[in-house]
């Protein structure tokens, strides 16, 4: 097994050789994106792969969580769709909260939170996703100059083995269920169920995942889905 895993990594590295770049990159940068975590007062969880320097602006008080083997994609090439930007992470409040989970992939994305946000194992977010709970502004009546006062907030959960796809938009409240595959620029703003696909804007239901495991946080995207029956649309 591991003769034949090491004869994959070696072909990979042959024929992709910009993947070697990257990966000799990654480690020699590895020391300075772990001090800026701590110097923000976040502890990342062992076994994390982080390429590029990512944008942590932890609100004092607040509390951002990373688990064991996360991986985060921050520099332009570390994605071959590109990202435009390093992955943010924001609190706006002592209250706020990040927490990700084991084994989760961001590619350039942003997590903003007022209240709370939590991404479940396994979970994948594409390039340039934004993921915020509140909506920063107060949207009717008079204004303040101060961005987040009246503005509304709602947690945000999304479960295990999720797949976020590539500027994805996941507003307040929402809160996606296990195994779920939210299409490339959908717009979420409610619940989706496990295993749903949902696409467009506003999201709705256009079938099935049936291949993702639960409890395999090794899948990269769900294989196979099955047309949505009308009644289960969003």
């Amino acid at each position: 097994m591991r003769q034949s895993l090491s004869e994959s990594y070696l072909r990979l590295a042959w024929e992709s050789p910009w993947r070697v770049r990257r990966h000799a990159l990654r480690l020699l940068q590895l020391p300075l994106i772990t001090l800026r975590f701590l110097i923000s007062g976040v502890t990342p969880g062992p076994g994390g792969r982080y390429f590029g320097m990512p944008v942590v602006q932890r609100y004092k008080g607040s509390i951002i969580s990373i688990g064991k083997d996360v991986e985060l994609r921050s520099s332009t090439r570390s994605n071959v769709l590109g990202v435009s930007h390093p992955v943010i992470l924001t609190t706006l409040s002592r209250e706020a909260r990040i927490d990700i989970g084991d084994g989760v992939g961001i590619s350039g994305a942003t997590l903003c939170s007022a209240s709370s946000i939590t991404i479940g194992p396994g979970t994948l977010i594409g390039a340039d996703a934004i993921i915020t709970d509140t909506d920063h502004h107060k949207l009717s009546g008079t204004r303040s100059k101060y961005p987040l006062a009246g503005a509304a907030c709602s947690p945000i959960v999304v479960g295990r083995n999720v797949f976020i796809g590539a500027r994805a938009i996941l507003l307040k409240g929402s809160s996606i269920g296990d195994c779920a595959v939210v299409g490339a620029g959908a717009v979420v703003a409610g619940h989706v169920p496990p295993r749903a696909i949902v696409a467009g804007n506003p999201a709705k239901q256009v079938g099935w995942n049936t291949e993702t495991e639960i409890g395999d946080s090794s899948i990269q995207a769900p294989a196979m889905v099955s047309k949505a029956p009308k009644q289960s649309r969003m």
